[in-house]
């Protein structure tokens, strides 16, 4: 299994700096970046943390098996979800 963690973050755009459009699988503004030193790299469109990399961000490619998913939680709705 995978240490990798996709977070619900996706380029819909192209795989260069130039023409990447990041956005939140939720449809939230993307506002913070936790990018590792490398990343991204344009591998894929799917934003993952790594825990080798201190949980720092990566694109991977979307059908890398992942790990476990991620929770958020809404304030304004006070819920909590699962992100996949």
């Amino acid at each position: 299994c995978s240490s990798d963690l996709w977070i619900g973050g996706h380029n819909l755009g192209g795989l260069s700096s130039e023409t990447a459009k990041f956005q939140w699988d939720s449809g939230v503004q993307w506002k913070f970046e936790f990018w590792s030193p490398a990343a991204p790299n344009w591998d894929g469109r799917c934003i993952t943390m790594v825990q080798g990399l201190e949980y720092k961000w990566e694109d991977k490619d979307c059908t890398t098996t992942l790990a476990l998913p991620v929770c958020e939680y809404v304030e304004k709705e006070k819920e909590v979800r699962l992100i996949n």
